[in-house]
């Protein structure tokens, strides 16, 4: 734990220096949308990452170049799974993406109306990779919304997250979403 507070530790103090993310040698990355920082861009390049899995639980997802980034994963062969809250399903944007990515042979899961809020922002690449913050997968959370997205390289803390995903996929709160 202490490994990862003095990562972000160090990474705050260096943060005004921080440039549009490019993923290369580093393993951890944070994008602010109010510094111009571009978070889908990092989130899309995690994304691009994956070659294996791509297990993501996200309140909203309307933006096109993320679901396209999705779409590709898929088709070069990553297994991809999809949580969402039922509230925000309903919403005609995120409806045509859910039903691009139900087109494409992806499974989606989400809550039950009452039981309140799936509220989490959170991608997990290749059981390595973990993005997450308050940024939901939205055009307005990539241009005007006040947001932040982190991405770790870390196998333990991406186990935990893929455990937690895992729950909620099995749980019987959650039900499959049909277009």
């Amino acid at each position: 734990m202490w490994r990862h507070v003095a990562i972000f530790s160090s990474l705050l103090l260096s943060l005004s220096l921080f440039p549009t993310p490019t993923l290369a040698k580093e393993t951890f990355y944070v994008a602010f949308t109010e510094a111009h920082q571009r978070p889908d861009v990092l989130l899309m390049q995690t994304i691009d990452r994956a070659k294996r899995s791509l297990d993501i639980a996200i309140y909203s997802i309307t933006n096109e170049d993320i679901v396209a980034s999705i779409l590709k994963a898929k088709e070069r062969g990553v297994k991809v799974r999809l949580i969402t809250d039922a509230s925000a399903s309903h919403f005609a944007p995120q409806q045509r993406m859910l039903a691009l990515l139900l087109r494409a042979g992806i499974p989606i899961k989400e809550n039950r109306p009452k039981t309140g809020l799936m509220h989490l922002k959170l991608t997990i690449v290749d059981d390595q990779w973990v993005a997450w913050g308050s940024y939901n997968y939205s055009w307005s959370a990539s241009t005007i919304n006040d947001e932040m997205l982190t991405v770790l390289q870390d196998p333990l803390f991406a186990q935990q997250c893929t455990h937690e995903f895992n729950r909620l996929w099995t749980s019987t709160s959650f039900m499959a979403y049909h277009a």
